[in-house]
């Protein structure tokens, strides 16, 4: 696949997804979990992709672990801080938790990303397949 072709995509699936509702979690956060997760977001906002990680890596022991929207956090975050690998793996298990189509397209799609970052194509194309698989699902009547 072409890096036109390979960029459209990416293009397309970022645009689909900023266009899709918020993604609920399953799981309400409340509490001291709501409060980290939110600390969480304001960290990564301002580009303390440390701290950030440790307020998501809290927010999701407070819920008890099953806090996909934290697994995220907490990859977007290593993202940031440079370390891939522990992004992809972080991510994918925020992934396996979830159900919803626009949930698991957001995913797929920062799990595509993440994998770009590391140089595998093949795998990157993959899981941007499944998350405009997973929109289509979403936005099906």
């Amino acid at each position: 696949m072409s890096r036109t072709r390979l960029r459209s995509i990416l293009t397309a699936l970022i645009v689909a997804t900023s266009l899709a509702p918020a993604w609920a979690e399953t799981v309400v956060l409340q509490g001291e979990a709501a409060g980290a997760l939110q600390r969480g977001k304001h960290l990564l906002q301002r580009r303390h992709y440390h701290k950030a990680a440790a307020e998501f890596e809290r927010a999701s022991d407070l819920a008890g672990g099953s806090c996909s929207e934290c697994l995220l956090g907490v990859g977007r975050a290593y993202q940031g801080a440079g370390q891939i690998d522990a992004a992809i793996q972080v991510t994918r298990m925020g992934l396996s938790m979830l159900s919803a189509p626009e949930e698991r397209a957001k995913a797929y799609n920062q799990l595509g990303s993440l994998l770009v970052l590391k140089g595998d194509r093949e795998a990157a194309q993959e899981a941007f397949r499944k998350a405009a698989s997973q929109m289509s699902r979403a936005t099906a009547p």
